[in-house]
């Protein structure tokens, strides 16, 4: 049978809430300061140069690069969880 739409909406809202919660408990995994960047920059939306000084980095460049790395770790983190 066909779910109404809100139905569907609100599964889909469960889903994408479990999905986080997982990628949370593999970010906790990472090595200071990974977790506090990704949360910076994609989660509370600071710029770079404020993620910079908040994680003690020179600049907004040198932030948003240990930021692409720390995504490319946490990426490999969540591929072993889910056994790819």
């Amino acid at each position: 049978p066909d779910l109404p739409s809100a139905s569907v909406d609100l599964i889909s809202k469960l889903v994408s809430q479990d999905d986080f919660m997982n990628v949370l408990k593999v970010m906790d995994t990472l090595k200071d300061p990974c977790k506090s960047l990704i949360l910076d920059f994609d989660y509370w939306g600071f710029s770079p140069e404020e993620a910079a000084k908040r994680n003690g980095y020179k600049n907004g460049h040198s932030a948003s690069q240990a930021k692409y790395r720390c995504l490319e770790a946490l990426r490999k983190k969540i591929r072993r969880k889910n056994g790819s």
